[in-house]
């Protein structure tokens, strides 16, 4: 068995048989605070959106956390979720049932059934370091339309916690499955997934640290940290342990200048959830 039909089978026997025991893909989208970061990635996609009716992918989707507030933010997008696990796609027609817009289908994301130049952006919220990374780049670029992009969010390896996390679950499987770490879990580190975006023949690339805040945060504190965290987004060297890269690449239309899009971005605050 090849390494991208191996990665595809365990990642889906992962989450089909974490959503049938739990009803979710991750404890953290569930939280206050895990849905508080979410709302701050959908706007984000939103303020790069050419227009209200874009077509939108969302590639390895889960449970749909990000999908319902990529819906919330934007309700008038064409977006196509999609995701390896037919269990957790089982979720996210439930949850949507409501949502005409929005179709829902299996796909890996390494090799899409979509024409090429199929969307105006694609967007994904922590699933590059589940599978071959180049590969899915050089998908979600193939599908892309001249002049969209590509948007995605991935946890940061060089987050102690993260960090020690990944190392412990390799020599302890109790502490992977407490964590709900799989097999195939190989996190990202910031410089080496610019040079991807660049090999894949994105220009405009940007990855950039985010997030000081974790999903076990109290709401009550989500607040002020959050504002401290903005601040340190900003810090030359203390910036780099951040939870969270977005990652940003556009794809040429032929008058594509380079620009820097992470100022506007960034700044994005997080509120409490109503």
């Amino acid at each position: 068995m090849n390494r991208q039909s191996d990665w595809r089978r365990v990642e889906q026997e992962h989450y089909d048989v974490l959503v049938a025991q739990t009803g979710e893909s991750w404890w953290g989208h569930q939280t206050p605070v895990g849905r508080m970061r979410l709302e701050r990635r959908a706007k984000m996609v939103e303020e790069l959106l050419p227009r209200n009716d874009a077509e939108v992918l969302e590639v390895g989707c889960g449970t749909g956390s990000l999908t319902i507030e990529l819906l919330k933010s934007m309700p008038s997008i064409r977006l196509t979720a999609t995701d390896v696990s037919s269990a957790s796609l089982r979720r996210v027609q439930h949850k949507c049932a409501a949502c005409p817009r929005l179709v829902v289908q299996v796909e890996d994301l390494t090799g899409l059934s979509f024409a090429d130049a199929s969307f105006d952006a694609v967007v994904g919220n922590a699933i590059l370091h589940h599978c071959p990374a180049e590969a899915a780049l050089a998908e979600a670029y193939r599908v892309i339309r001249p002049g969209g992009f590509l948007l995605m969010f991935e946890p940061n390896l060089a987050n102690p916690q993260l960090a020690f996390d990944h190392v412990l679950s390799r020599v302890s499987s109790r502490h992977a499955r407490r964590m709900q770490i799989t097999p195939n879990e190989k996190p990202l580190l910031r410089w080496p997934l610019r040079r991807m975006l660049a090999d894949a023949g994105f220009v405009s690339c940007l990855v950039e640290p985010m997030d000081f805040l974790h999903p076990s945060l109290p709401e009550r504190y989500a607040t002020w940290v959050g504002r401290i965290g903005r601040t340190i987004e900003k810090v030359p060297g203390l910036r780099e342990i951040s939870g969270s890269l977005i990652i940003m690449g556009r794809k040429t239309n032929g008058d594509l200048v380079e620009s820097d899009e992470s100022t506007s971005l960034l700044s994005h605050s997080l509120v409490p959830c109503s």
